[in-house]
């Protein structure tokens, strides 16, 4: 099972600090070990490999791609849509800690509002526009919860 479980990382472009998913390992090990002998004979690694070889992990070998693909699934936008609010979440996540602080936040809001002075930001919008933003109120906004804010607020109609 562990030479399978590395096997299953190599092939399918899974990082060791990733989990890997139920669908790759236990379900096809389930399914290959056909004997119920506890290893995988070449065969049975053969009938493996034409079922997962068109599988997301082997075809999208960016880990940080699929977590996008995924997004894009589970809210129901086209992954094409994604992949550009990403490179504007990117654009102000300018520490690159794969999140956006109230001050990057800042600097979203002065370029979505078309705005050249800071003051005329007024902090109770600011504030407002952060409590939609940040849902978990965690003081800082994933890519998830930007993708969500970014998209109901029109995609920087504010």
């Amino acid at each position: 099972m562990e030479e399978f479980e590395q096997t299953v990382r190599k092939v399918c472009n899974i990082g060791r600090d990733s989990d890997v998913p139920d669908h790759l390992l236990h379900r096809h090990w389930e399914q290959i070990d056909q004997d119920n002998d506890g290893k995988v004979s070449f065969e049975e690694f053969l009938i493996w490999s034409m079922e997962v070889a068109y599988s997301e992990e082997v075809l999208v070998p960016d880990e940080n791609e699929r977590v996008l693909r995924s997004l894009a699934r589970d809210h129901g936008f086209a992954i094409t849509e994604v992949e550009r609010i990403k490179r504007v979440f990117d654009e102000f996540d300018d520490n690159s800690s794969g999140n956006i602080e109230n001050e990057e936040f800042f600097n979203v809001i002065m370029k979505l509002m078309k705005v050249k002075n800071p003051s005329d930001v007024s902090k109770k919008k600011l504030e407002r526009y952060w409590a939609e933003a940040d849902r978990d109120r965690s003081g800082e906004i994933s890519f998830e919860e930007f993708l969500i804010w970014y998209t109901n607020v029109g995609g920087g109609e504010l």
